[in-house]
């Protein structure tokens, strides 16, 4: 089936897929998160460069605009297909093909030309695989995260586990490029999915420099109404198993009982992230989690020092982050990770486990600690390590802001992106 033709840019035109994810969502509840982000961020970089883009995800609540232009140009377009409402990813795999059908109808309707389709998550790189298919345009697929890594750390069957792996195997062999964040997704993805490494390029996630930058204490300390003479450690993120916060909150008891009493009083867990309270479709296992987490600190004795933020608007993330003596991430996995990354930008230093993309983009003893996963003993441990280290703690946060100003920029990282589209399209 040949492209409809539309030649409204110079340097080329991309349609993205995050079916699940979509860009202009609030950040920090529900199914958004990472890759809302990513997606977002490259996007306007794109546009930013002079190309045009699309983003196709699904339409999940009826008030939202069927077509919505992002503040620096991008589109996104919000496909109805299924049931009305919120939809788990299991229930959005099932109803792919009326995505697929929805998605062609839109662009032969509106005589619509791409030049690249880029998918986001194994999901939208199955409906990318049908979309290349039809109209004959390379797609280049981010997976996010992968099927194996996840159903081997949570040791439990899930609906669509072995469907999920199966996919990512049928995508990655049939899409024209992966693109891996880090070597670790690279290696899974040549030894365990058997994957040729010659198709697979590893560009890793970016960070918005100019938002999350350092703010001084006492403004952001001002900003958060967080007391000038409180330590914050702060974890940033969805309530969701592979996020671990009852490790976080097991390790936070176990050191705050070894602080003397002055410092014990003054010493604060913040966890920023999750659905309001009060929210419609909560998923279920951030429902499961908070009872975990419930159940942490029971166990600890340490609620009176837990403070439970709630969403935080994207905007007032990096006085957060500029507020915490550090940022910790006990994720039992991770794809990669942009907490640490935003974290970094902020000079603020992070502890994280030592799993997936993590142990690449925080580099140990230098802009911060690394932890073993699951382990609240030696969580606890590095937490009261860089606690009253506070040298550390001013020179891995310089070292943070700078490595990521020289390794993880969007704009850096987006010209990585451009030039992967480039192999398969010469007039992008």
């Amino acid at each position: 089936m040949k492209q409809p033709i539309d030649d409204t840019s110079s340097k080329g035109s991309i349609l993205m897929i995050s079916d699940h994810s979509d860009p202009l969502a609030k950040i920090g509840g529900g199914e958004t998160g990472g890759q809302n982000v990513y997606v977002r961020e490259l996007a306007d970089k794109l546009v930013e460069k002079g190309y045009r883009v699309d983003i196709f995800t699904r339409l999940s609540d009826e008030l939202l605009p069927r077509e919505e232009y992002s503040k620096k140009g991008f589109r996104v377009i919000r496909i109805p297909f299924g049931p009305k409402g919120f939809l788990s990813k299991h229930e959005i795999f099932l109803h792919k093909d009326e995505f697929v059908r929805a998605a062609k109808d839109y662009i032969q309707k509106n005589n619509l030309h791409y030049d690249i389709l880029h998918g986001h998550y194994w999901l939208s790189g199955l409906v990318g695989l049908q979309l290349k298919k039809l109209f004959s345009i390379p797609l280049v697929q981010t997976f996010h995260s992968l099927g194996k890594v996840k159903h081997d750390y949570l040791q439990e069957k899930t609906p669509d586990g072995e469907a999920r792996e199966k996919a990512e195997t049928q995508i990655a062999q049939n899409c024209d490029t992966v693109i891996a964040t880090c070597p670790e997704e690279k290696r899974v993805l040549t030894q365990e999915y058997k994957i040729n490494p010659e198709k697979i390029t590893i560009i890793p996630v970016g960070v918005n420099t100019e938002r999350f930058q350092p703010y001084g204490f006492s403004v952001a300390r001002a900003k958060t109404k967080i007391p000038i003479d409180r330590n914050v450690i702060l974890f940033v993120g969805r309530l969701v198993p592979q996020k671990d916060v009852p490790t976080l909150v097991r390790a936070f008891g176990i050191m705050h009982k070894k602080l003397p009493s002055d410092e014990r009083e003054k010493t604060f867990l913040y966890i920023c992230g999750g659905s309001a309270l009060h929210a419609r479709n909560i998923p279920e296992e951030e429902k499961e989690e908070r009872t975990k987490i419930k159940a942490a600190l029971r166990e600890t004795g340490c609620k009176k020092y837990v403070h439970f933020v709630g969403r935080v608007p994207n905007k007032k993330l990096p006085y957060y982050y500029s507020a915490a003596n550090f940022c910790v991430v006990p994720s039992g996995y991770e794809p990669f990770g942009i907490v640490p990354l935003e974290a970094m930008a902020c000079s603020t230093p992070v502890i994280v486990s030592q799993v997936g993309g993590l142990q690449f983009s925080v580099k140990d003893g230098e802009t911060g600690l690394h932890a073993q996963a699951q382990n609240h003993e030696d969580f606890a441990q590095k937490i009261q390590t860089l606690l009253q280290d506070k040298k550390h703690q001013v020179q891995y946060g310089k070292n943070g802001r700078q490595r990521i100003l020289d390794m993880f920029s969007w704009d850096s990282i987006s010209d990585k992106i451009i030039t992967t589209y480039r192999q398969h399209r010469d007039r992008i």
